[in-house]
């Protein structure tokens, strides 16, 4: 599929060539819950809330919007994730 680029005056399109979004590895779930937490307090938009993911088992994310548009993602994948990461590169 051919696509047009971002429409005139956008300052960031998901559909631009080019960054999709920004994605930080957490180290915990509540470390997910407390980006959550700030992107709330400072009026992020919040694309979805802390959640469970269909990636990898226990795949856990969230999921917002800076103030131009691109996306910025906070997840952490425990053990069991990365052990079907490891499983599916065999």
């Amino acid at each position: 599929m051919i696509a047009h680029s971002a429409e005139a005056g956008d300052r960031f399109s998901q559909f631009r060539v080019g960054l999709h979004h920004l994605s930080f590895r957490a180290t915990s779930r509540e470390e997910v819950d407390s980006f959550a937490a700030m992107l709330n307090e400072i009026g992020a938009k919040i694309i979805h809330p802390p959640e469970l993911g269909p990636f990898w088992p226990g795949y856990y994310s969230v999921l917002g919007e800076d103030p131009d548009g691109i996306r910025i993602e906070m997840n952490f994948i425990p053990q069991e994730g990365w052990d079907a990461v490891a499983a599916a590169s065999n």
